[in-house]
């Protein structure tokens, strides 16, 4: 697994540990459920939004909360639909729509009403119950397809967004500790990513590796996009 992590800015290695950590607990992921090398990634990025995702550092310009806002519509559209059909008694997937509304609630029901940091978080638990292959099904049934495709669209385009204008204000936070809380966070993905890799061969293991391998693969795309932009712009 090729993973550059010193490359990477707050951006990208707050996307590439939150992915991890969303990946990591899907259910046919058991084997690394309680591990401590997981456990302890998800201990420093915690530490790590904890500064690079407060709002009072976020600036909170007109960007970032036009971009929320569009997230937020596309998930009351969601919920909108799914509550207006459990609500009929006789309609044939009433327990489907039930379903979905289920996971929602689990997660608080009110997400879009969650600060940033928090609404990110339970945003990725929802897009990663809402992949299985069960509720895509389901979600067929009520012709929502395109409309949770527009929500993960803008949720990632605001999550890119939050971490970018985090990035722009990083002068204004004590460097030293934001540099200690960088390199935990790094290492701590570091030692987790070869974990996965030396027992890739193991049953159980192989499927975590490839798709934690599939989002280095697309981070470090990003990153490199990121470095080319800026190349041709200095050299422009």
């Amino acid at each position: 697994m090729n993973v550059k992590l010193s490359r990477f800015q707050v951006g990208a290695l707050g996307s590439i540990a939150s992915g991890t950590i969303t990946i990591s607990h899907k259910a046919a992921y058991a084997v690394v459920a309680n591990h401590v090398l997981l456990q302890k990634v998800e201990e420093r990025y915690a530490e790590f939004f904890a500064v690079f995702g407060k709002k009072s550092y976020s600036g909170l310009g007109d960007s970032v909360e036009e971009s929320d806002i569009y997230r937020d519509e596309s998930f009351r559209g969601i919920k909108s639909i799914l509550k207006g059909f459990s609500k009929v008694s006789d309609y044939p997937f009433r327990q489907e729509a039930i379903d979905l509304l289920n996971i929602i609630e689990q997660l608080g029901g009110e997400i879009e009403s969650l600060n940033y940091s928090e609404e990110n978080e339970k945003m990725d638990k929802l897009i990663a119950q809402y992949d299985l292959e069960e509720n895509q099904e389901k979600l067929v049934k009520f012709n929502l397809t395109d409309l949770y495709s527009t929500l993960k669209t803008r949720h990632s385009a605001f999550k890119e967004l939050f971490f970018q204008q985090n990035e722009a204000n990083a002068s204004l936070r004590n460097q030293g500790t934001a540099s200690y809380l960088r390199k935990d966070l790094a290492d701590a993905l570091r030692n987790y990513f070869g974990l996965v890799t030396a027992m890739k061969s193991v049953d159980g293991w192989k499927e975590l590796y490839t798709e934690l391998n599939e989002l280095a693969k697309t981070i470090n795309k990003t990153v490199g996009s990121s470095e080319k932009s800026t190349e041709d712009k200095t050299e422009s």
